[in-house]
């Protein structure tokens, strides 16, 4: 849990920047909140979705293999860990993804957003 409070904090400062740092100032607070919705829709889409994995593999597991304590307790373990391979995989997919898009090299404002702030 630390460590995924920290990555998120370190991610999503840098993403969100990334986002906005070349709009117009005047664009900045449209363009911040349409990041923010689709991070929203995106992290409920990918709970239930993992969600979905993980009771479906118990759910089979279930079937297969009966409904006592044992069963149940290692079929729960079964579904989170296919879920979370899931997860690991769209995460492996997403950076892959993000660094075949992305332009390399210093992103900076426009000059006009440089000037506003300076002046």
């Amino acid at each position: 849990m630390i460590l995924t409070g920290i990555g998120l904090g370190c991610l999503l400062a840098t993403a969100t920047n990334r986002a906005t740092v070349r709009l117009d100032p005047a664009e900045a607070g449209v363009a911040s909140a349409a990041y923010n919705t689709v991070q929203q829709v995106g992290a409920a889409f990918g709970t239930a979705l993992l969600n979905s994995i993980a009771t479906r593999v118990t759910t089979s597991y279930l079937k297969d293999h009966g409904s006592g304590t044992d069963a149940v307790n290692t079929g729960t373990v079964q579904g989170y860990t296919v879920a979370l391979w899931v997860a690991f995989g769209l995460l492996v997919g997403g950076a892959l993804l993000v660094g075949l898009l992305s332009r390399g090299g210093q992103r900076t404002p426009p000059p006009d957003a440089v000037a506003e702030t300076t002046g």
